[in-house]
């Protein structure tokens, strides 16, 4: 399956926001996958379906710009 897209998805370390992103993955999104919790997002993309890769966790705290910042670096870099 082609990539459909690029998706920043926040609080996917669980609830929700993990709904979200794996369901992404599965339709062949490239999901950053971010929140507080860095096991949380690991395991959130390890349990997803991707046909092309395990997506990107990156540790964020969207109350803290500077943290907002480094997620889009880190989403541009890859």
């Amino acid at each position: 399956m082609a990539t459909t897209g690029v998706a920043v998805v926040t609080g996917a370390g669980s609830g929700l926001g993990r709904g979200i992103a794996q369901a992404l993955l599965a339709a062949g999104w490239r999901v950053a996958a971010a929140g507080r919790r860095a096991d949380a997002l690991r395991e959130t993309l390890a349990s997803a379906a991707s046909p092309d890769g395990p997506g990107l966790a990156v540790p964020t705290d969207v109350t803290v710009p500077e943290s907002v910042a480094g997620l889009f670096e880190a989403v541009h870099q890859r």
